[in-house]
Protein backbone atom coordinates (compact mmCIF):
# COMPACT_ATOMS: atom_id res chain seq x y z
CA UNK A 1 0.00 0.00 0.00
CA UNK A 2 0.80 3.61 -0.85
CA UNK A 3 -0.78 6.57 0.04
CA UNK A 4 0.13 10.26 -0.92
CA UNK A 5 -1.79 12.59 1.32
CA UNK A 6 -2.61 16.29 -0.18
CA UNK A 7 -2.15 18.00 3.69
CA UNK A 8 -5.38 21.25 3.57
CA UNK A 9 -5.74 21.90 7.35
CA UNK A 10 -3.91 21.20 10.24
CA UNK A 11 -4.58 17.55 11.78
CA UNK A 12 -2.47 14.68 13.55
CA UNK A 13 -0.88 12.55 11.79
CA UNK A 14 -1.90 9.58 12.76
CA UNK A 15 -5.68 10.95 12.19
CA UNK A 16 -4.57 11.75 8.77
CA UNK A 17 -3.82 8.38 7.82
CA UNK A 18 -6.54 6.36 10.08
CA UNK A 19 -9.07 8.57 7.32
CA UNK A 20 -7.15 6.91 4.58
CA UNK A 21 -6.91 3.13 5.00
CA UNK A 22 -8.61 0.62 7.19
CA UNK A 23 -4.94 0.32 9.52
CA UNK A 24 -5.51 0.40 13.33
CA UNK A 25 -3.63 3.26 14.87
CA UNK A 26 -1.46 1.42 17.04
CA UNK A 27 -0.31 -0.07 13.67
CA UNK A 28 0.27 3.41 11.89
CA UNK A 29 2.05 4.17 14.67
CA UNK A 30 3.98 1.53 14.74
CA UNK A 31 4.93 2.23 10.81
CA UNK A 32 5.85 5.56 12.31
CA UNK A 33 8.20 4.32 14.33
CA UNK A 34 9.65 2.08 11.80
CA UNK A 35 10.02 4.88 9.36
CA UNK A 36 7.72 4.17 6.78
CA UNK A 37 5.71 7.38 6.88
CA UNK A 38 7.18 10.19 4.91
CA UNK A 39 6.21 13.78 5.47
CA UNK A 40 7.05 16.41 2.61
CA UNK A 41 7.00 20.50 4.08
CA UNK A 42 8.88 23.12 2.16
CA UNK A 43 10.09 21.19 -0.16
CA UNK A 44 11.86 18.87 1.99
CA UNK A 45 11.05 15.05 2.57
CA UNK A 46 12.06 13.17 5.59
CA UNK A 47 10.40 10.13 7.81
CA UNK A 48 7.98 11.30 10.72
CA UNK A 49 8.13 9.04 13.44
CA UNK A 50 6.57 10.54 16.42
CA UNK A 51 3.12 9.59 16.77
CA UNK A 52 2.46 13.15 18.46
CA UNK A 53 2.97 14.56 15.19
CA UNK A 54 1.04 17.30 13.74
CA UNK A 55 0.45 18.09 10.40
CA UNK A 56 0.24 21.63 8.61
CA UNK A 57 -1.81 23.06 5.66
CA UNK A 58 0.51 22.68 2.85
CA UNK A 59 2.29 19.19 3.69
CA UNK A 60 1.89 16.12 2.20
CA UNK A 61 2.06 12.99 3.78
CA UNK A 62 3.34 9.55 2.17
CA UNK A 63 2.65 6.04 3.90
CA UNK A 64 4.57 3.04 2.59
CA UNK A 65 3.12 -0.25 3.81
CA UNK A 66 4.28 -3.56 3.30
CA UNK A 67 3.37 -5.99 6.42
CA UNK A 68 6.37 -8.27 5.18
CA UNK A 69 8.58 -5.65 6.00
CA UNK A 70 7.41 -4.54 8.69
CA UNK A 71 6.56 -8.05 10.45
CA UNK A 72 9.90 -9.34 9.34
CA UNK A 73 12.43 -10.57 12.19
CA UNK A 74 16.20 -10.55 11.68
CA UNK A 75 19.33 -11.18 14.49
CA UNK A 76 20.39 -8.17 16.68
CA UNK A 77 24.04 -7.14 15.56
CA UNK A 78 25.72 -7.39 18.38
CA UNK A 79 28.84 -4.54 19.72
CA UNK A 80 32.55 -5.86 19.33
CA UNK A 81 34.24 -3.25 20.67
CA UNK A 82 33.29 0.72 21.79
CA UNK A 83 35.68 3.25 20.71
CA UNK A 84 33.92 6.75 22.05
CA UNK A 85 34.17 7.99 18.89
CA UNK A 86 32.69 5.08 16.43
CA UNK A 87 32.22 1.20 17.17
CA UNK A 88 32.90 -2.02 15.77
CA UNK A 89 29.20 -4.56 15.00
CA UNK A 90 29.07 -7.75 14.27
CA UNK A 91 26.16 -7.49 11.53
CA UNK A 92 24.28 -10.89 10.97
CA UNK A 93 23.23 -11.94 7.56
CA UNK A 94 19.55 -9.94 6.86
CA UNK A 95 20.46 -6.91 8.85
CA UNK A 96 20.92 -4.17 6.36
CA UNK A 97 23.57 -1.56 6.19
CA UNK A 98 20.59 1.03 4.54
CA UNK A 99 16.77 1.14 5.15
CA UNK A 100 14.47 1.76 1.94
CA UNK A 101 11.12 3.94 1.74
CA UNK A 102 9.22 0.79 3.75
CA UNK A 103 11.09 1.09 6.66
CA UNK A 104 14.63 1.20 8.20
CA UNK A 105 14.22 -0.62 11.84
CA UNK A 106 16.00 -3.49 10.68
CA UNK A 107 19.05 -1.52 9.69
CA UNK A 108 21.94 -1.47 11.75
CA UNK A 109 22.34 1.66 12.93
CA UNK A 110 18.38 1.49 14.06
CA UNK A 111 19.03 -1.14 15.65
CA UNK A 112 22.37 -0.17 17.37
CA UNK A 113 20.84 2.29 18.85
CA UNK A 114 18.27 0.12 20.62
CA UNK A 115 21.34 -2.67 21.38
CA UNK A 116 23.06 0.40 23.06
CA UNK A 117 20.39 1.60 24.66
CA UNK A 118 22.06 5.30 24.43
CA UNK A 119 21.07 8.58 22.36
CA UNK A 120 23.90 9.21 20.10
CA UNK A 121 24.25 9.26 16.46
CA UNK A 122 25.29 5.80 14.88
CA UNK A 123 26.08 7.10 11.07
CA UNK A 124 27.34 4.37 8.49
CA UNK A 125 30.77 4.12 7.77
CA UNK A 126 30.63 1.74 5.06
CA UNK A 127 28.01 -0.87 3.61
CA UNK A 128 28.03 -4.61 3.66
CA UNK A 129 25.37 -6.31 1.43
CA UNK A 130 22.67 -7.71 3.51
CA UNK A 131 23.08 -11.14 3.37
CA UNK A 132 26.65 -10.69 4.47
CA UNK A 133 27.35 -11.26 7.87
CA UNK A 134 30.67 -9.69 9.81
CA UNK A 135 32.64 -6.69 10.69
CA UNK A 136 30.78 -3.06 10.20
CA UNK A 137 31.63 0.33 11.68
CA UNK A 138 29.65 2.85 12.98
CA UNK A 139 30.58 6.74 13.62
CA UNK A 140 28.98 8.73 15.98
CA UNK A 141 29.45 12.23 14.96
CA UNK A 142 29.39 13.33 11.29
CA UNK A 143 32.82 14.97 11.48
CA UNK A 144 34.49 11.13 12.60
CA UNK A 145 32.10 9.25 9.82
CA UNK A 146 33.92 11.60 7.34
CA UNK A 147 37.28 11.16 8.63
CA UNK A 148 36.76 7.08 8.38
CA UNK A 149 34.83 7.15 5.59
CA UNK A 150 38.36 8.50 4.05
CA UNK A 151 40.03 5.85 5.23
CA UNK A 152 38.10 3.69 3.15
CA UNK A 153 38.01 5.91 -0.17
CA UNK A 154 41.97 6.00 -0.15
CA UNK A 155 42.26 2.61 0.25
CA UNK A 156 43.57 2.68 3.55
CA UNK A 157 41.83 0.23 5.39
CA UNK A 158 43.34 -3.74 5.22
CA UNK A 159 39.87 -6.03 4.57
CA UNK A 160 39.51 -9.17 4.60
CA UNK A 161 36.43 -11.61 3.52
CA UNK A 162 36.34 -15.26 4.44
CA UNK A 163 34.05 -17.29 2.29
CA UNK A 164 33.03 -20.81 2.25
CA UNK A 165 32.87 -23.04 -1.19
CA UNK A 166 31.67 -26.30 -2.18
CA UNK A 167 34.36 -28.46 -2.77
CA UNK A 168 38.22 -27.93 -3.52
CA UNK A 169 40.44 -25.37 -5.65
CA UNK A 170 41.48 -27.36 -8.32
CA UNK A 171 45.42 -27.79 -8.33
CA UNK A 172 47.37 -24.63 -9.09
CA UNK A 173 44.46 -22.33 -8.69
CA UNK A 174 45.25 -20.76 -5.58
CA UNK A 175 46.55 -18.31 -4.34
CA UNK A 176 45.27 -16.16 -7.12
CA UNK A 177 45.33 -12.57 -7.63
CA UNK A 178 42.13 -11.03 -9.74
CA UNK A 179 42.29 -7.89 -11.56
CA UNK A 180 38.70 -8.08 -12.84
CA UNK A 181 37.10 -4.34 -13.89
CA UNK A 182 33.26 -4.26 -12.01
CA UNK A 183 31.04 -1.82 -13.34
CA UNK A 184 33.74 -0.01 -15.33
CA UNK A 185 35.89 0.48 -12.42
CA UNK A 186 38.90 -1.46 -11.08
CA UNK A 187 38.75 -3.87 -8.47
CA UNK A 188 41.53 -5.84 -7.22
CA UNK A 189 41.66 -9.26 -4.83
CA UNK A 190 43.66 -11.49 -3.67
CA UNK A 191 42.13 -14.86 -2.94
CA UNK A 192 43.96 -17.63 -0.47
CA UNK A 193 42.77 -20.86 0.76
CA UNK A 194 42.54 -21.08 4.62
CA UNK A 195 41.75 -24.46 4.66
CA UNK A 196 39.43 -27.58 4.00
CA UNK A 197 37.02 -30.13 5.47
CA UNK A 198 34.49 -32.31 4.20
CA UNK A 199 31.60 -29.43 4.07
CA UNK A 200 33.83 -27.69 1.69
CA UNK A 201 36.91 -24.92 1.59
CA UNK A 202 37.04 -21.95 3.33
CA UNK A 203 38.80 -18.82 1.66
CA UNK A 204 40.57 -15.77 2.06
CA UNK A 205 40.24 -12.81 0.36
CA UNK A 206 41.80 -9.76 0.77
CA UNK A 207 40.21 -6.60 -1.05
CA UNK A 208 42.01 -3.25 -1.81
CA UNK A 209 38.98 -2.03 -3.33
CA UNK A 210 35.06 -2.41 -2.52
CA UNK A 211 33.17 -2.40 -5.22
CA UNK A 212 29.31 -3.81 -4.88
CA UNK A 213 29.44 -7.75 -5.24
CA UNK A 214 33.47 -8.17 -5.70
CA UNK A 215 34.47 -10.77 -3.84
CA UNK A 216 31.14 -13.09 -5.01
CA UNK A 217 32.44 -11.79 -8.52
CA UNK A 218 36.00 -12.60 -8.11
CA UNK A 219 35.21 -16.32 -6.18
CA UNK A 220 32.63 -16.65 -9.49
CA UNK A 221 35.71 -15.69 -11.39
CA UNK A 222 37.88 -18.61 -10.44
CA UNK A 223 34.94 -20.95 -10.44
CA UNK A 224 34.98 -20.73 -6.92
CA UNK A 225 31.62 -19.29 -5.98
CA UNK A 226 30.50 -18.62 -2.52
CA UNK A 227 27.67 -21.62 -0.86
CA UNK A 228 24.71 -19.41 -1.62
CA UNK A 229 25.02 -17.38 -4.23
CA UNK A 230 22.19 -17.74 -6.37
CA UNK A 231 23.55 -14.54 -8.44
CA UNK A 232 26.65 -15.55 -9.34
CA UNK A 233 26.87 -18.96 -8.61
CA UNK A 234 24.07 -21.72 -8.74
CA UNK A 235 20.57 -20.26 -9.17
CA UNK A 236 19.15 -23.43 -7.43
CA UNK A 237 21.82 -23.43 -4.02
CA UNK A 238 18.61 -22.73 -1.45
CA UNK A 239 21.83 -22.11 1.32
CA UNK A 240 22.22 -19.23 3.06
CA UNK A 241 25.26 -16.90 1.56
CA UNK A 242 28.23 -18.24 3.06
CA UNK A 243 30.26 -15.00 3.06
CA UNK A 244 31.85 -13.17 5.98
CA UNK A 245 33.38 -9.73 6.41
CA UNK A 246 36.18 -10.83 8.93
CA UNK A 247 38.19 -8.65 9.61
CA UNK A 248 39.39 -4.72 8.98
CA UNK A 249 42.30 -2.68 10.21
CA UNK A 250 43.45 0.86 9.77
CA UNK A 251 45.25 3.68 11.83
CA UNK A 252 42.56 5.31 13.73
CA UNK A 253 42.32 8.61 12.43
CA UNK A 254 41.59 10.09 16.12
CA UNK A 255 43.94 8.45 18.05
CA UNK A 256 46.33 7.40 15.72
CA UNK A 257 46.49 4.52 17.19
CA UNK A 258 46.83 0.93 14.79
CA UNK A 259 43.60 -1.28 14.80
CA UNK A 260 42.90 -4.62 13.87
CA UNK A 261 39.12 -5.97 14.35
CA UNK A 262 37.55 -9.26 13.37
CA UNK A 263 34.27 -11.18 14.14
CA UNK A 264 34.33 -13.78 16.95
CA UNK A 265 34.32 -17.46 15.85
CA UNK A 266 31.32 -18.10 18.66
CA UNK A 267 29.17 -15.40 16.40
CA UNK A 268 29.68 -18.15 13.15
CA UNK A 269 26.20 -19.49 11.55
CA UNK A 270 26.55 -23.18 11.96
CA UNK A 271 28.62 -24.06 9.21
CA UNK A 272 31.73 -22.38 10.00
CA UNK A 273 31.90 -24.16 13.21
CA UNK A 274 33.26 -26.81 11.42
CA UNK A 275 36.29 -24.92 10.62
CA UNK A 276 39.40 -23.35 13.03
CA UNK A 277 38.71 -19.84 13.77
Amino acid sequence: MELHLPVTVATPAVECIARHCDLSRTRIKQLMKYGAVWRTRAGRTSRLRKASSQLCAGDELHVYYRAEVIDATVPKPVLLHDEGDYSVWHKPAGVLCQGSKYGDHHTLPRMARHTQNADRNNLLVHRLDRFTFGVCLLAHSKAVQALLSRLFATRKVEKHYHALCDGFPAQGVLPATVDQAIDGRSAHSEVSLLESSNNGSKLNVRISSGRKHQVRIHLASLDLPVIGDRQYGDPTDQRDLQLCAYSLGFTCPVSGEQKSYRVEQALLPPLWQTFSA
